[in-house]
């Protein structure tokens, strides 16, 4: 899928997803000032703030991950290793919906 699709549909996304929204109606209203003046710019200036270090973010998630990804991949015993810990993980879920 070209990449222009997938940012587009991440925004997308984004833009319509409720949770945002009362995210921003809840948290940054408590950083605008409006003794410095109209409300609005500080809100956008606040919001693309948000924004850019959410990107920044997720995007080093992104690039590291997918490094760490190509790294388990050229080795076979990290694939060994981490099926057995997935599958302790599951067993140990398992006791424990077991147990009263």
């Amino acid at each position: 899928m070209p990449l222009r699709t997938v940012l587009w549909r991440a925004a997308v996304t984004n833009l319509f997803n409720p949770k945002i929204v009362l995210f921003y109606v809840a948290f940054l209203p408590q950083f605008v000032v409006p003794a410095r003046g109209n409300a609005a710019p500080q809100f956008f200036i606040l919001g693309a703030v948000f924004v850019v270090i959410g990107l920044l973010a997720d995007a080093a998630i992104a690039v590291l991950g997918g490094r760490v990804g190509e790294w388990l991949m050229k080795r076979r015993r990290a694939e060994t290793i981490l099926n057995r810990i997935a599958g302790a993980v599951f067993v140990g879920l398992a006791i424990r919906l077991l147990a009263p």
